[in-house]
């Protein structure tokens, strides 16, 4: 095992399918931790926004791993609903986004974390 591809999964959640290998390894503790380390995440922000999720958006390369969605659907999909879209456009939608409203054909919008204020 690459201790390398071990601290890639662990600190960085990289879980590009060359690392799949280094996070299975070891009878699968090291995917375990990982999908355990993403459910406690989504539901900490899920607590500080008072439970009020619409959905939950699973997507990048760990959405290509059934395992890896199916292990987390089951520990956070009572929070809210689950949706899968595979692939890593994260960046490019960010950036169209950042473009619109620059551009001026799209409001820049603020949020709140707080119900009151």
């Amino acid at each position: 095992m690459r201790i390398d591809l071990v601290l890639k999964v662990l600190l960085e959640h990289d879980m590009k399918p060359e690392n799949m290998d280094a996070a299975i390894g070891r009878g699968g503790m090291l995917l375990d931790t990982f999908i355990y380390q993403m459910a406690k995440d989504i539901a900490d922000m899920s607590s500080v926004m008072y439970m009020d999720v619409d959905y939950i958006i699973l997507t990048g390369g760990i959405a290509y791993f059934e395992c890896v969605v199916n292990g987390i659907k089951g520990r956070i999909g009572k929070i809210a609903p689950v949706e899968v879209v595979p692939g890593e456009d994260e960046m490019t939608a960010l950036c169209n986004g950042a473009l619109r409203m620059l551009r001026g054909k799209e409001i820049p919008r603020e949020y709140s974390l707080c119900n009151n204020c």
